[in-house]
């Protein structure tokens, strides 16, 4: 009987590892393929077992199968999210891609209806939301269902513009940017995405890039020195704060010799990205003689006057100061968690805190499209920066 591969029901079968693949193809060659192969409809269609098919054609091994007894393609679906989450060695992210394929797909047969039953008449069952029933079904909060759906949306959408194989490499997690980023990362343009993806950029400088596009010209006039950070920094005189999002490719020591271009008195605030390795190496990092990690702060976008959902799509803002620099000044409250719909919000507030209006130098070592200079220079500062290229 010849075996069908159905592209929609393979693209939610999940990829094994390299050894367990090798480990499984090890164990049909030496014993043969003794779990039988799940077929649907009279097309034997492949609902389960696409690895152990795709070893036994390649070696010629003979193996067995067995029919699904369902109605429709949708109950056959269901079965087969059903049965890969009942898998052990998922990942967060697979486990995550799952629940929000079942959720969106549920969604659909009940044409967009928030509710799985309706009502009829004064004795009809009560109505459940549908992310309320998955998410007892699964162990999990409405709100992770939720997230968990936009989180497929957002894989399914790069697998359409780039491929199968970079659904595969997010939901194993050799592409690893966090499930909250990859909501966001579909939102940027397509060229964006694809350096993202690839690596050429970070997340952050591929958001930031795309924010600055969108703002309007400066009526401010300020120079960026086509330098590296560090000879730029070098022949700088001393500067009362640095405002700046440093460039990951960077090497570390651009930090301290920041630190020494800024009067004992100053102060200065790093953008970095959020991620454990990326907050190690600064934490780590050495710093002058006085300097030291004074505060993390964390800024988080808003949509409204809303929190984003998505619970990691915030960015820590490293402070560093001396025992001489001067007390920050908040217009409000502290700055311990700040939210704003945007990073010219976040750097004013900055800006504000650490200096005051007159011939107050503030410096960027990267600059990129000058958001930090342009709004250092509106507020009345004198600000200073450079960005490669």
């Amino acid at each position: 009987m010849k075996v069908k591969v159905d592209r929609e029901f393979q693209s939610l079968i999940q990829p094994l590892a390299s050894d367990e693949f090798s480990q499984l193809e090890t164990n049909i060659i030496e014993e043969g393929c003794r779990d039988a192969l799940v077929v649907w409809s009279e097309d034997n269609l492949l609902a389960d077992g696409h690895h152990r098919l795709r070893i036994c054609e390649h070696h010629k091994i003979a193996y067995r199968t067995v029919r699904l007894n369902k109605n429709s393609r949708a109950e056959v679906i269901d079965w087969i999210i059903a049965n890969q989450l009942g898998r052990r060695n998922l990942t967060p992210d697979q486990t995550a891609y799952l629940r929000g394929e079942r959720y969106n797909r549920t969604k659909k047969e009940l044409g967009g209806a928030r509710y799985s039953k309706k009502t009829v008449g004064k004795n009809a069952p009560p109505k459940i939301r549908t992310s309320a029933r998955l998410a007892k079904e699964y162990g999990v909060d409405e709100k992770t269902v939720r997230i968990d759906a936009e989180f497929s949306r957002a894989v399914n959408a790069i697998a359409e513009n780039f491929g199968e194989e970079y659904k595969k490499k997010i939901l194993s997690r050799e592409i690893n940017i966090g499930k909250a980023k990859i909501i966001e990362l579909v939102k940027l343009p397509v060229q964006s995405q694809k350096q993202v993806l690839s690596g050429e950029m970070s997340f952050e400088d591929a958001a930031r890039s795309v924010q600055d596009s969108k703002r309007k010209p400066s009526k401010t006039k300020f120079t960026i020195d086509d330098s590296s950070a560090i000879p730029w920094l070098k022949k700088q005189n001393p500067c009362d704060v640095l405002i700046t999002a440093p460039d990951e490719k960077e090497d570390i020591k651009w930090l301290y010799i920041a630190l020494q271009k800024i009067k004992p008195t100053g102060h200065a605030f790093l953008m970095i990205r959020n991620a454990p390795e990326t907050l190690k190496t600064y934490l780590n990092a050495k710093t002058p003689a006085g300097w030291e990690m004074a505060d993390i702060y964390a800024w988080m976008p808003t949509k409204g006057n809303a929190v984003d959902i998505c619970n990691d799509a915030w960015m820590p803002v490293l402070h560093f100061s001396t025992r001489q620099s001067k007390g920050l000044t908040y217009p409000n409250e502290k700055l311990a968690v700040y939210q704003s719909r945007n990073h010219e919000a976040l750097i004013e507030r900055l800006v504000r805190a650490s200096t005051e209006k007159g011939n107050m130098v503030v410096f960027d070592c990267f600059a990129r499209t000058g958001l930090v200079l342009e709004v250092a220079t509106r507020l009345g500062r004198e600000a200073q920066g450079c960005w490669k290229g």
